[in-house]
């Protein structure tokens, strides 16, 4: 499966939940080699793919 260009992430994930499927997004964070911005990309990644649900 190839990736979603980020421009096309909050778009995918409307048309995903328009059919109701629920998209559960699950981050693990500090890993070996992160650093403190990994948590700024999280949530880039987040806001730009339009996440309803998440755990923590």
């Amino acid at each position: 499966m190839g990736k979603i260009a980020r421009a096309h992430r909050g778009a995918a994930m409307d048309r995903i939940q328009a059919h109701g499927i629920r998209v559960n997004a699950c981050f693990v964070l500090g890993l070996d080699g992160q650093t403190a911005r990994v948590f700024d990309q999280v949530l880039d990644f987040v806001a730009d793919a339009r996440c309803r649900s998440m755990s923590r």
